[in-house]
């Protein structure tokens, strides 16, 4: 069996990207526009603005930020820009500052490896102390880790 994939490019989702944007400033916008009520639809459950194919909570809080996933997004969308000026100068101080930019966000994709392969290492430590201690025993340990690690 074949998956299909129907035909997409970038503009359109930008496109879709950009109503997402001016949704979210005004909640009205799709009243006086020359869409068809199932484009509306479409545009809708398509993102965050209409809840349909959407990373989850708008809101980012420490237990559903997932960092390599937002590093990993940020660096795709900024390798796979290009430039809109035709001028030589400004090209070349967007190339400085997209090698800047990829970077920092390489050094932030170390960074959250470092911290889930740390969070994994300290989740299993505790599955084992549990097997083997009282659970007094491991919440002493688990508040003097935490305490080591302030």
């Amino acid at each position: 069996m074949t998956t299909y994939y129907p035909p997409l490019d970038i503009e359109t989702l930008r496109n879709v990207e950009v109503i997402h944007a001016l949704l979210k400033e005004q909640p009205d916008y799709f009243k006086e526009s020359t869409y068809s009520p199932e484009l509306e639809r479409l545009v809708r459950a398509l993102g965050p603005a209409g809840g349909g194919v959407s990373r989850g909570s708008s809101q980012v809080t420490p237990e559903n930020l997932d960092v390599l996933a937002e590093v990993t997004s940020t660096y795709n969308e900024l390798k796979d820009h290009k430039p809109d000026s035709q001028d030589a100068s400004a090209t070349m101080g967007y190339f400085r500052t997209r090698t800047s930019l990829l970077e920092k966000l390489v050094e932030l994709m170390d960074r959250g490896k470092n911290q889930k392969a740390i969070s994994e290492f300290y989740a299993e430590v505790l599955l084992i102390l549990e097997d083997i201690c009282t659970p007094t025993q491991v919440a002493q340990f688990s508040d003097r880790l935490k305490e080591f690690a302030k």
